[in-house]
C-alpha cells in the first residue's frame, strides 16, 4: 500500500495490485495519480486482493486516465479533502460482494466526476447516498450496475447512481443498461440538477426508471405538488398531446409554474426497450430519455396557453397548475409515431420523467373556400 500525506506528489505509470487493503491512501497534500493500472498486473488482469485503489481521507486528489478494475471492495472511496477530481478513467469491476461499488462517496468536497467509463460495478455505479451533495457528475457513461443482483442488506442497489444531499449537478452522461434505475435520489435534499443526460435500457435485474425519487417507482403527481423528498417529489410535466408536420412539432399539456422542460425521445422509440417496461403497476409507460431533443420553459414568451386548470389522469396524477402549448421547428431525425417523455426543473431540483406520449400528425379536411386542421384523438 502507498500511503500518502506529502504535498505535490505524483503517482503515475505503475501497475498497483499485490496490496491488501488500499492500494493507495492518502491522508493529506495534493496527489496526482495518473495513467496508472490499478487492481490489474501490467497484462491486464487481476492479480492480488486490493481492497480498495484508491482512498482518500483529506488530501487533494486528482485521479486522471487510470485503469481501475477487480478491487474487492470499491474503486475509489472518498472519504475526505477539500478536492477531489476523477476524470478520464476506466473504472470497472469493482466489488465482489453486495454493497460493493465502483465509487463510494463518504465525504469530501470539491467532488468533480467527468469524462469516466463506469462499468460492470458489483453494486453502484457511483453511491453518493452518504454524502452532503454540491457534486458534478457530467459526460460520464455509467453502465452494467448491479452486477451483484442488487442484493444489498438496505435494499437493491444496482442504480447507475444513488444520490442524496442537495445541489448536485449530474448532465450530459450516458446512464444505460444498469441493474435498477439510472439514478435514485434519496434523502430529503433538493436543487439537484439532472440535464441533459441519456438514459435507456435500464432495469435489467427488475423494471426500473432512468430517474426514481425516493427508489420507489413513480412518484404520482399530486395537488398543488405539495409532497416532499428528494427534489419536493417535483411533479413531472403532464403531456397531453403532441402533434407533428413536416415542419413542426406542438406540445401540449400541463407543469408548475415557471418550470424549465426537457423533451426527449424514448428508449422505446429508440428500440432499446419495450412498451410496457416502465409501466410499474400502472396503465401507462414512464419512460426514459434517451436522445433530447428541446428545452422550453412553462410561462415563457413562446408559451401559448397561459390558463390554469386542473386534470387527473389514468394512473391517479393529479394538479391544479398551469397549462402550456409550444410550437417549436422540427426537431431533426423527429418523425410521427415516435414517443416522446419530458422532465421538469425547478430551483435546480429536476422531476421523474413523464408518462410517454406519441406524436401525432395533423389532420386536414378541405372544402373549396377552407382549410381546417383538426388533431387526432
Amino acid at each position: 500500500m502507498f500511503k500518502i500525506n506529502a504535498n505535490n506528489t505524483q503517482i503515475r505509470n505503475l501497475s498497483v495490485y499485490a496490496n491488501n487493503n488500499a492500494g493507495i491512501r492518502i491522508d493529506g497534500g495534493s496527489i496526482d495519480i495518473q495513467n496508472n493500472l490499478l487492481g490489474v498486473s501490467a497484462s491486464g488482469v487481476n492479480a492480488g486482493n486490493i481492497d480498495i485503489a484508491v482512498e482518500n481521507l483529506g488530501g487533494n486528489l486528482l485521479v486522471d486516465s487510470n485503469y481501475i478494475a477487480t478491487t474487492t471492495d470499491s474503486g475509489i472511496l472518498i472519504n475526505g479533502g477539500t478536492s477531489n477530481i476523477i476524470q478520464n478513467n476506466h473504472i470497472t469491476s469493482n466489488g465482489d460482494a453486495a454493497c460493493d461499488d465502483n465509487i463510494l462517496i463518504n465525504g469530501g468536497s470539491g467532488i468533480v466526476i467527468q469524462q469516466n467509463l463506469i462499468e460492470n460495478a458489483a453494486s453502484l455505479g457511483i453511491d453518493a447516498a452518504s454524502s452532503l451533495g454540491n457534486i458534478i457528475i457530467s459526460d460520464n457513461t455509467i453502465t452494467g450496475s448491479g452486477q451483484n443482483g442488487g442484493n444489498c442488506s438496505g435494499g437493491p442497489e444496482d442504480m447507475g447512481i444513488k444520490l442524496a444531499g442537495s445541489d448536485s449537478q449530474i448532465t450530459n452522461n450516458v446512464i444505460y443498461g444498469n441493474g435498477g434505475a439510472g439514478i435514485t435520489l434519496v434523502g430529503s435534499g433538493s436543487g439537484n440538477l439532472i440535464s441533459r443526460n441519456s438514459f435507456y435500457a435500464n432495469g435489467t435485474n427488475a423494471p426500473a426508471l432512468g430517474i426514481d425519487i425516493l427508489g420507489d417507482g413513480v412518484t404520482l403527481n399530486d395537488l398543488n405538488d405539495a409532497d416532499g423528498g428528494p427534489n419536493g417529489s417535483l411533479n413531472f410535466p403532464i403531456i397531453s398531446g403532441v402533434y407533428g408536420s413536416a415542419t413542426s412539432l406542438t406540445v401540449e399539456g400541463w407543469s408548475r409554474p415557471g418550470a424549465t422542460l426537457e423533451f426527449f425521445t424514448t428508449d422505446i422509440n429508440e428500440g432499446n426497450a419495450s412498451t410496457g417496461d416502465n409501466q410499474l403497476g400502472l396503465l401507462r409507460d414512464y419512460g426514459e430519455g434517451q436522445v433530447y431533443i428541446a428545452t422550453l420553459v412553462e410561462g415563457s414568451g413562446s408559451d401559448q396557453d397561459s390558463n390554469v386548470l386542473p386534470y387527473t389522469d389514468m394512473d391517479g396524477n393529479t394538479d391544479n397548475t398551469n397549462k402550456l402549448k409550444f410550437t417549436i421547428p422540427l426537431p431533426p431525425g423527429v418523425t410521427i409515431g415516435e414517443l416522446i417523455t419530458a422532465t421538469a426543473t425547478l430551483s435546480n431540483s429536476t422531476s421523474e420523467f413523464s408518462p410517454l406520449s406519441e406524436i401525432r400528425a395533423n389532420s386536414l379536411i378541405t372544402n373549396k373556400r377552407i382549410t381546417y386542421r383538426i388533431k387526432k384523438n
